[in-house]
């Protein structure tokens, strides 16, 4: 398994400033899907007290923004085997439907060196998507707790714009903890 559905009692969009939504990166970046991360104090105050409540402090949240049928690479977030990977994430999407798809590379030849994205500058590993082997694809519907440790990558199965906001939170959690975590918050 690598996502669960998730029913939660807030909404991260409600309030985010315009400027996350400006499609200008797309020009100047020259790329169909960028990332920006959400600065903490964008958050409304019922989507930081939730974490608070479970523990947890919001951190390091980022923005997707997809053109029209476009995917990003399989990666991993962070780098791996280092503590600076990203174990597990919650996404939330708006826009035209989408999916994550999760992989498993066929040999440690096909994996990159480490890189950086434009224009957030996260880390992350990506993966030739000739030589991987499909795990689960889930159609997105609702939010939903992702293993962003495991090889994967998002898609924009669409003709309109997409955005998928992703929350991460300290301290990191595999996704075995999370599932845990939020087990009180799964959609049966």
């Amino acid at each position: 398994m690598y996502y669960k559905e998730l029913f939660l009692p807030f909404d991260p969009w409600k309030r985010l400033p315009d400027h996350y939504f400006s499609k200008d990166d797309h020009k100047t970046h020259e790329t169909s899907v960028f990332n920006k991360y959400v600065n903490r104090t964008d958050f409304n105050k019922e989507t930081l007290d939730w974490f608070t409540s479970n523990g947890l402090y919001l951190n390091h949240s980022m923005i997707f923004s997809y053109c029209p049928h476009h995917k990003t690479s399989i990666h991993t977030d962070g780098f791996e085997k280092t503590n600076n990977c990203m174990y597990s994430a919650i996404n939330f999407s708006i826009g035209g439907p989408g999916s994550i798809e999760w992989h498993e590379p066929l040999d440690s030849s096909s994996i990159s060196t480490p890189k950086r994205t434009a224009v957030a500058k996260s880390a992350y590993h990506d993966v030739d998507k000739n030589k991987t082997k499909l795990l689960d694809i889930y159609n997105i519907k609702n939010p939903v707790l992702i293993d962003v440790e495991t090889y994967h990558c998002g898609t924009n199965n669409s003709g309109e714009h997409r955005y998928s906001l992703t929350l991460r939170w300290s301290p990191r959690t595999n996704f075995q903890q999370s599932l845990e975590i939020f087990k009180p918050y799964f959609l049966e």
